[in-house]
């Protein structure tokens, strides 16, 4: 699964005509049935079109099975030779948004509970 994730990737980036170099986190979270959903942390800013079009391709790749609850996992990655970020995980806006509403007493996998709603 995260070998097509990263083809997945790499084949929607390829089709992007505005290419600035930008690294960050892709952050993916899987839960039943055949559930998935995508957020990126970015260190440097790129078009939401490009976003939704990377989140997309990689939310349609069938999923490995989840019996139950949420698995969330991230990989650094780099766009058109950005820097891969150095810092230790991701925090995208959404989830930061969504802790500063519960005083940040949520870990990561009721954090993606609460938005994936």
């Amino acid at each position: 699964y995260m070998k097509a994730i990263e083809a997945t990737a790499s084949a929607t980036m390829q089709g992007v005509f505005q290419r600035k170099p930008v690294g960050g986190f892709v952050v993916v979270a899987l839960k039943p049935p055949g559930q998935s959903k995508v957020w990126l942390d970015l260190d440097a800013p790129m078009p939401e079109a490009t976003q939704a079009a990377l989140r997309g391709a990689i939310e349609s790749l069938p999923t490995p099975r989840v019996q139950d609850g949420v698995v969330v996992f991230a990989f650094k990655a780099s766009f058109w030779g950005g820097r891969p970020p150095t810092r230790g995980a991701p925090a995208p806006a959404e989830w930061k948004a969504e802790a500063a509403r519960h005083a940040g007493k949520l870990e990561v996998g009721a954090l993606v509970e609460q938005i994936w709603k």
